[in-house]
Formats: C-alpha cells, structure tokens, sequence
C-alpha cells in the first residue's frame, strides 16, 4: 500500500479548506465549494472557472472527470503525500499510537499517474504534491481488516503541511532524477536511484514512456532498456 493514498474524509475536508483560503488570498476570487459541472461534481470552483481537486485516492475513480473538464477549465489536481504518520489503535481500553516505518515520497504519484498518464501534459493541468503529516486511526474489525489483521482505517487527519510541489509536465517529474540515471536505464535503475520498490519503476517507465519523455532502446536480459527522448 502506499502510504499517501487513502479514501476522502477529514484530509481532503482540510485540504480543500487550505486551498480554498490560499487560492482566495492569493487572487481574490471567492472559492465555491462542491459545484456541479457537467455532469459531475467539482472540489473548488473559483469565478474566473479554476477547478481545484482534492484527490486522496485512486485516480482511476477521476479519471473521466477530468479528461470530460480539461478542455475547458483549468485545473489544479492536489494529491497528498504522507511523509510521516502517526498511527492511533483505539481499543475498548483506550488508545495505543505510534510512528508509522513507512516514508512517502513525491515518487508514490508514479502510482497513480498510472491511470493518467498522458493528462500532466495538458496545458490546462496542474499538479500539486502535498509533502503532509498525517495521523490515522485504525479500528478493529475482523471481517474487513484481514490485510492489517483485523485492523481498518476509520479517519485520516492533516497534522502539518511540510512542502508542496508543483508540476505541469511529465517532463518536470523526470527532472526530479534523471540526472542520475545512466544514458541506458532499466526499471531497477528507476527505482534505485527514487529509493522505491521495482514495482514503482516499473511504474515510471510506463507513465514516462507513455509521456513521450522515455524510449526503449532494447533489452538487457530479461529487463527493457530505456533513455530519455
């Protein structure tokens, strides 16, 4: 699981407080919130037509959403991070809490940008990374629980926003560890030199080809080479 992606509640309601303050002072222009639009339903709409959508889970779920929007209307697409996390059991006899092992990164995006891969180029698109610590409380129910033995997610709350970054091209993802990579790269390379899991280069490869950033050049045993276009 990857630590930044969870379903919407109290983190995408203060997250979309944040924005909406920051996008108010920043321009003037007076924040709507959860507006319909064209058959779907927005985050924040702001009068000059800015959209800003707060996504704390699966891309895949927008995914018509914003191919249907884009054309038309700016938007600025927020994904949280978590960084650090503190994770709160609460029992019958009160709560145990404890840092989560788990560090997100600005790469875990790879893994949904999967679902969209193409999109980040768009002229009317923005990608903001919300580098968070969170905290998560977790409740025991044996019938949903079984992959945390027993344990489920009952919320998901902001503590701190430690950084956001901002993207409006694949390209600029790339820039973040292109440097150094070889001239012929392989997913494990990806993943080395992002400090990530094989299956989080592999996902790279697949948005950064798809981009039109990477090319493959052949093939090195059983792994696919790639360089950059």
């Amino acid at each position: 699981m990857v630590i930044g992606t969870l379903n919407e509640g109290f983190l995408h309601h203060e997250l979309k407080q944040h924005y909406a303050t920051k996008e108010t002072l920043d321009s003037g222009v007076a924040a709507r919130f959860e507006v319909p639009l064209e058959g779907f339903v927005v985050d924040i709409l702001l009068s000059d037509h800015r959209i800003v959508e707060i996504q704390t889970g699966s891309f895949g779920a927008m995914k018509r959403k914003i191919h249907r929007l884009l054309d038309d209307h700016q938007i600025t697409l927020v994904y949280p991070i978590a960084v650090n996390r503190r994770l709160i059991r609460v029992t019958d006899t009160g709560e145990v809490s404890r840092r989560s092992p788990k560090h997100g990164s600005p790469y875990d995006v790879f893994s949904e940008l999967v679902y969209i891969p193409t999109v980040l180029d768009h002229p009317n698109l923005q990608l903001d990374l919300v580098m968070i610590e969170d905290e998560q409380r977790l409740v025991f129910d044996g019938k949903k629980g079984r992959r945390r033995k027993g344990w489920i997610v009952a919320s998901r709350c902001l503590d701190k926003i430690l950084e956001t970054m901002s993207f409006t091209s694949m390209s600029d993802l790339f820039d973040l560890f292109k440097e150094a990579l070889p001239e012929e790269f392989t997913t494990a390379d990806l993943a080395q030199v992002m400090s990530s899991r094989r299956t989080v280069g592999q996902q790279a490869a697949y948005c950064l080809r798809a981009a039109g950033v990477i090319e493959i050049t052949g093939k090195h045993g059983n792994s696919l080479l790639y360089q950059r276009i």
